[in-house]
This record gives C-alpha cells, sequence and structure tokens, in this order.
C-alpha cells in the first residue's frame, strides 16, 4: 500500500515529492516553490531588469506555458513587461493545436500577443520549404524560428527573448555538444546571451528547472497544452538519447545536471566572437558575407531586400 505523502508546510496531501529539496509539496506551495526559484534564476544572472520589455516564445507545450505563466506572474513584483510570441510553422494538426494552445494562454493571462504564420510569408510551410533547400527540417526549423523571433524583438523594440528551454534541454545539449566536439556550439550555450547590435538578449529563466517540473506544474495550473508532438522530431537523436538517460522522477541526477549547468553558465556567455561580418541583405552579425537566414531566401528564389522590408511591418508590432 502507497503510503500517503503530507505537505511540508501544510495540512494538505502532497502532490510531489522534490527529494533534492527535501520537501513534499502540496498542489499551490509547489506552484510558489517553482515561482521562487525561477525568480532566484532571474535575479541570480541577472536575466531581467527594472522597466524591460521580455518577449516570451510560445510553443503551445508545457514548458514554454509554465515560463509565461510564472513571468507573467512576476513581471509585476519584478517590474518588467511581458509579451507573447507564437510562430506557427505550418505542419496541419500539430500547427493548429498548437496555435489554439498558446492563443488560449494569452488571453487568459491577458497578454498582448502575436502570432506569426511562416506561410503567410513564404508561401511554403517549413517541412516544405526544407524539402525544396534540401536541408533537415528540424534544422530548417530551428534557423527560421530564432531569426524570426530576433526580428520580432528587434523591430518591436524589445529588451530580451526568453524561451522555455528546461534544465534537461541545456545539460543534453552540453554534452551532446561536448561529445561531437562542437566548439562553436559550445561557446554560444549560455542562460543569457547579451545584445550583440543587431541579435537581442535571449534568456532560458527555466535554466535550473526539470522537465518533469514543467509537466507538473502545467498539470497543476491547468495550463491549455497541446497534447500533440512535432512529427518530424527525431526521436533517435544523441540529444534526445542524452536527455532521456537522464531524465528521472526519483530526482537523482537532478544534482549532476544542475551543477554541469550552473558551472558551464560561469564559463559562457554566448560568445559571438566569430560573428565579425555583417549580413550585406540584413545587417546582422554573421561570420559570412551573408547570414545562413538570406542564403535560405535565396536558395528559394526570394529577394532578401524585398522580403525583409516586406516583413520588417509585419513582424513589429505595438506594445
Amino acid at each position: 500500500m502507497k503510503e500517503e505523502l503530507y505537505c511540508s508546510f501544510c495540512d494538505k496531501e502532497a502532490v510531489i515529492n522534490l527529494k533534492p529539496f527535501r520537501v513534499n509539496l502540496c498542489s499551490e506551495h509547489f506552484s510558489q516553490h517553482l515561482t521562487n526559484r525561477v525568480k532566484r534564476t532571474l535575479l541570480k544572472y541577472k536575466l531581467v531588469k527594472e522597466r524591460e520589455k521580455v518577449l516570451v516564445a510560445i510553443s503551445g507545450g508545457k514548458d514554454s506555458a509554465t515560463l509565461l505563466h510564472i513571468m507573467h506572474k512576476l513581471s509585476n513584483e519584478l517590474n518588467f513587461e511581458v509579451y507573447g510570441l507564437h510562430l506557427n510553422i505550418g505542419v496541419k494538426d500539430f500547427s493548429e493545436k498548437s496555435e489554439d494552445a498558446a492563443v488560449s494562454l494569452f488571453k487568459a493571462l491577458g497578454i498582448k500577443y502575436k502570432v506569426v504564420n511562416v506561410r503567410e510569408f513564404f508561401g511554403l510551410s517549413i517541412p516544405e520549404i526544407s524539402k525544396k533547400v534540401k536541408k533537415p527540417v528540424c534544422s530548417t526549423c530551428g534557423l527560421i524560428k530564432r531569426y524570426i523571433m530576433n526580428y520580432v524583438a528587434l523591430y518591436s523594440n524589445f529588451n530580451k527573448i526568453a524561451t522555455g528551454h528546461n534544465l534537461d534541454d541545456i545539460f543534453s545539449y552540453i554534452v551532446k555538444s561536448f561529445l561531437v566536439q562542437d566548439k562553436e556550439q559550445l561557446s554560444r550555450i549560455s542562460v543569457f546571451t547579451p545584445t550583440f547590435d543587431k541579435l537581442i538578449s535571449r534568456i532560458k529563466p527555466l535554466a535550473e528547472i526539470s522537465e518533469n517540473e514543467t509537466l507538473t506544474y502545467a498539470t497543476l495550473n491547468k495550463l491549455p497544452v497541446a497534447q500533440v508532438s512535432c512529427p518530424f522530431k527525431n526521436k533517435f537523436g544523441l540529444e534526445l538519447k542524452i536527455k532521456y538517460s537522464f531524465i528521472d522522477p526519483d530526482y537523482k541526477y537532478y544534482p549532476i545536471k544542475l551543477n554541469l549547468v550552473r558551472t558551464y553558465s560561469k564559463l559562457s556567455l554566448g560568445s559571438r566572437e566569430n560573428d565579425t561580418l555583417r549580413c550585406k541583405y540584413c545587417g546582422i552579425p554573421t561570420s559570412s558575407e551573408v547570414c545562413s537566414f538570406c542564403k535560405l531566401l535565396l536558395n528559394l528564389n526570394l529577394d532578401p531586400v524585398s522580403f525583409h522590408k516586406a516583413f520588417q511591418g509585419y513582424a513589429s508590432f505595438e506594445t
């Protein structure tokens, strides 16, 4: 018979046992506990300053939903503004459900937001773009998402872009980059990447929160989350193998992952030292004459100058 656990701070039944913190928590105290830890991360790494405008990228999944919900709660206390952004990548069913979840959360929290639909500008979905340029879907998707997030933040005068990368995400990415000896990526992995010219600062407020905790938070707070996964996700890739090898409900690997991420964050500040050039089409810092995004546009037979001129008006919104 399973032993009944009670919250360490009240007489309610516990919903989770956080062994690294030696506490059992009810729903209310768990939500408060997680919010306080995100607050400590924001303050410790100096991720936000007073009166800054933070653009939170929402995928429709549990991690970004948890991030937005907590950032919204902390915005008044720490005196910063929160706005939302969702990118629809044009994958039927998956994208529709993801957008519905994201918009539902924006409206529930009363947050100003923008939805960018990739198909509206490219005339193609991301999988179709990937096929046309003969590149993997995930790398194409990552490139387009990163560029659009930065574009919206840049032309709407945001100070920071916040993403829902959790402890398990960052840990697995560090380990994978080390194993394959990708020194450039290793130099850019960071909880905080400062603004560099036209590249807006990136922050990861969930850097010390595990994936199990974001799932628990989203479930307990009944946040709208799309119950779908991307059909193009490589479930057999090295990064996911590392990630799921170290995910455990008992939190026995939590201290290891936390120490690695904390130690690495002291060594890396999202270096952009190789980006000494500026793209001749969009002016974004890059390591070559033409940035990866504008190369993609050229491969699609699109004129980068015309594209950027049209997209600039669409990407910006009143804040």
